[in-house]
């Protein structure tokens, strides 16, 4: 019984679309529901790792989209644009962790 409503989920989870990870996220937790697993699945922790990554590169894109086109050599964003292209270039996990670390201190900041 198990195996079919397991079955059932993953059929479920794989016709969700890359970027609607929160309908994947949604099967497993109704398989774990369903299976009355307490511990966490991990697949779940894969999905959560890919939605992590998906989001730290959007928020990387949207930095280097921002460039002012007249920004002048001294210009903060434009340097900060700069720093982010070279990081990608030289050590692009480096740059996801960097900003995964900022986004928590930023939404940590904004707690507080």
């Amino acid at each position: 019984m198990a195996d079919s409503a397991q079955n059932r989920v993953l059929e479920e989870g794989s016709k969700t679309s890359e970027g609607a990870p929160g309908q994947t996220l949604e099967a497993l937790d109704a398989l774990r529901a369903l299976l009355g697993q307490r511990t966490e699945l991990q697949a779940l922790d894969v999905v959560r790792q890919r939605a992590w990554k998906r989001d730290v590169e959007a928020r990387i894109e949207q930095a280097v989209a921002t460039l002012p086109e007249a920004a002048g050599p001294l210009n903060s964003q434009g340097l900060v644009v700069k720093a982010l292209v070279a990081l990608d270039h030289r050590a692009p996990e480096y740059l996801k962790h960097l900003a995964s670390y900022l986004d928590t201190l930023l939404w940590l900041w904004e707690q507080s």
